[in-house]
């Protein structure tokens, strides 16, 4: 947690994830629709910090979750 603090103090705060929303899906028909997800407090703080850590956002991080557990789920 320390090297998490250590990390955020030093980002910039006009640090952009790598990718844009927009950006992780595949087609332009495909733009991102804003949707309500809850989840245990917990859990969305440990999401917000792995997606800093990704650099990445917590919504690239979801729809790559998504897609790849309808992929499974398709087969």
């Amino acid at each position: 947690m320390a090297d998490l603090s250590k990390k955020l103090a030093k980002a910039s705060p006009t640090t952009a994830p790598k990718k844009r929303v927009a950006d992780t899906f595949t087609t332009a028909t495909d733009k991102p629709t804003r949707t309500t997800v809850y989840l245990p407090a917990g859990l969305a703080k440990r999401l917000k910090h792995a997606a800093i850590e990704e650099e990445s956002s917590v919504s690239a991080i979801l729809a790559e979750l998504a897609e790849s557990w309808l992929e499974k789920k398709s087969r």
